[in-house]
């Protein structure tokens, strides 16, 4: 975190067998997830 820039990362893993359309899938529950968190915590300030 720089200030107000919050940076974010979540990667995948390619090995044999791997299906591209999975890993995408998977990549974007990942940031999903992270983004979510961000955005209750945003919420819950706002209460405050």
């Amino acid at each position: 975190m720089q200030g107000k820039r919050l940076s974010l990362f979540a990667g995948a893993g390619i090995v044999p067998g791997s299906h591209a359309e999975h890993e995408w899938q998977e990549l974007d529950k990942k940031m999903s997830t992270l983004l979510s968190l961000i955005t209750e915590q945003s919420i819950l300030e706002q209460a405050s």
